[in-house]
């Protein structure tokens, strides 16, 4: 047994010598070891930069679309007959340039200037008619104050009157009491010269003149009593008057306001018809300016329609001109995923290709998202987009599009670990 592993300890220690011969021979052993060391440092390098890069770049996460166009802003301009009409005139030529407020065409419509000139004559007839209502209104007022006059004058007469009458019954009485009085003495008298008569105690003379005075006294009452019975009937004469002018004022300031009224109606349908006449007027006038084709803008004329027309009778909506703009701004209309438009935001950046450009060749465009639909339209998400750097391309409405809008900035291993998450999300659905 101790001569078998001595053997097998001879055999193991020719085996290792022969292996040290091999790997530490002075050829192979020094390229060897150069060559392990700098594999190992590459290696470990490599890891590093390795790392260092998953920690430290940053790369665009974005949302693709396949779908979508360039639409214009701006597109072509094209003037339609407002109403029927004939041709009176035409300024340009197809393929002329042209200016912003320049007078391309004039159109004529009979039945529209008849009209106009008809309601310019009835809303002068109008303004007319309200300024003599407002002249006869202010004669009714004239007459009113004058009425009002009067009936102040009336008042005066009346009071001066009513004061002088008053005064004249109260003197009346007063002497109507004193000659009745004077009369009973009178009377009195009387009886006492006819007893001494009748004893021859007083002459016929005395005795008659005592009459004669007696009856002078009755005669001066009689008066007194007429004259007081005229100023009374003169009182409720003059009373009777009075209320008669008054009423006769009160009648005709009935009748002024009625006449105010009246015309104050009139005036009213007149301004009302007024009313009604400007806005036809206005109407007319903004129908009449539509005859009168104005460019809004500066581009080349491409249709005229004497150009295609042999007539030139004009049907309402007949295409009259058209002109393409020289600035033609455009945007972007993309389609996007329905599991990818929540993280869609604006003011995002976008990278968009077109199908008419290599982009390899001529680059991409830049723009930015300025509005996300709030639903769908024909079953679709879309978003707009602002073009940055169009003015490179010679772009045309309708061409189509793809690209990508940059949702965020992701470091490298974020990056990674969202696609990996995602890309199981979407296998496991």
């Amino acid at each position: 047994m101790a001569a078998l592993a001595k053997r097998q300890r001879c055999t193991k220690q020719n085996i290792m010598s022969a292996e040290n011969n091999f790997l530490y021979s002075e050829d192979y052993s020094a390229k060897t070891q150069k060559f392990i060391m700098w594999f190992f440092r590459i290696l470990a390098a490599f890891l590093v930069l390795s790392l260092l890069l998953l920690f430290t770049i940053r790369i665009n996460d974005t949302v693709s679309f396949t779908q979508g166009e360039i639409i214009s802003q701006s597109p072509q301009l094209d003037f339609k007959a407002p109403f029927e009409a004939q041709l009176s005139k035409i300024y340009v030529q197809e393929g002329q340039r042209i200016k912003s407020g320049d007078t391309l065409m004039i159109i004529y419509n009979d039945a529209n200037s008849r009209e106009y000139t008809t309601q310019k004559a009835a809303k002068e007839y109008l303004e007319q008619k309200i300024f003599s209502i407002e002249a006869l209104l202010a004669t009714q007022t004239k007459k009113k104050n004058e009425v009002g006059v009067e009936n102040n004058l009336n008042n005066t007469s009346r009071k001066v009157d009513d004061e002088n009458i008053k005064n004249n019954i109260q003197s009346l009485n007063e002497q109507y009491v004193l000659l009745q009085q004077k009369l009973n003495d009178a009377l009195e008298r009387n009886k006492a010269d006819s007893i001494l008569y009748k004893k021859d105690m007083l002459s016929k003379m005395e005795y008659n003149a005592g009459k004669d005075l007696t009856n002078d006294i009755q005669t001066s009452l009689n008066n007194v009593k007429a004259e007081l019975q005229k100023q009374t009937t003169q009182q409720s004469a003059s009373s009777n008057d009075y209320a008669t002018k008054q009423h006769q004022l009160a009648l005709s300031n009935i009748q002024l306001e009625e006449n105010n009224q009246d015309l104050y109606q009139v005036k009213i349908d007149a301004e009302n018809e007024l009313i009604k006449t400007n806005q036809n007027l206005a109407l007319l006038e903004k129908e009449l300016s539509k005859q009168y084709l104005i460019a809004t803008t500066d581009g080349a004329v491409n249709f005229i329609f004497s150009a295609k027309q042999s007539s030139n009778l004009i049907n309402k909506n007949d295409l009259l001109l058209s002109i393409s703009p020289d600035k033609n701004n455009f945007y972007a209309k993309v389609v996007l995923p329905e599991n990818d438009i929540q993280y869609v935001k604006t003011t995002m950046s976008a990278h968009i290709e077109l199908d008419a450009y290599y982009h390899l060749e001529y680059g991409i465009i830049k723009g930015d998202v300025t509005y996300i639909s709030a639903r769908k339209e024909n079953d679709k998400f879309y978003a707009l987009i602002k073009l940055d750097n169009a003015d490179q391309f010679q772009l045309k409405s309708g061409y189509n599009i793809s690209g990508e809008i940059i949702t965020d900035r992701l470091v490298l291993f974020q990056y990674f670990i969202k696609k990996l998450f995602k890309e199981f999300d979407t296998k496991a659905t």
